[in-house]
């Protein structure tokens, strides 16, 4: 699937909780959009046009539970 709105994404059915997750970081001014369904990737848009970062869902999450879920967090993932 290519890059994709993530309010239409269906990995988003599959796994609820990464709605929150997902809810969080917009809140933060990121934007998050599917990379893809088939390994439950996000690209989340870092600092300008073409800087982004790819997260998996299990990532997300993890940094949820670490209190790191914020841009920084995701930058260290990579």
């Amino acid at each position: 699937m290519l890059i994709g709105d993530r309010h239409n994404a269906s990995m988003t059915i599959d796994n609820p909780p990464i709605d929150g997750i997902l809810d969080e970081l917009e809140r933060q001014g990121l934007s998050v959009k599917t990379h893809n369904d088939l390994n439950h990737t996000w690209f989340v848009n870092g600092e300008g046009i073409f800087l982004g970062y790819l997260a998996t869902t299990d990532e997300l999450i993890e940094l949820k539970e670490a209190n790191r879920l914020n841009l920084p967090g995701i930058k260290a993932l990579g």
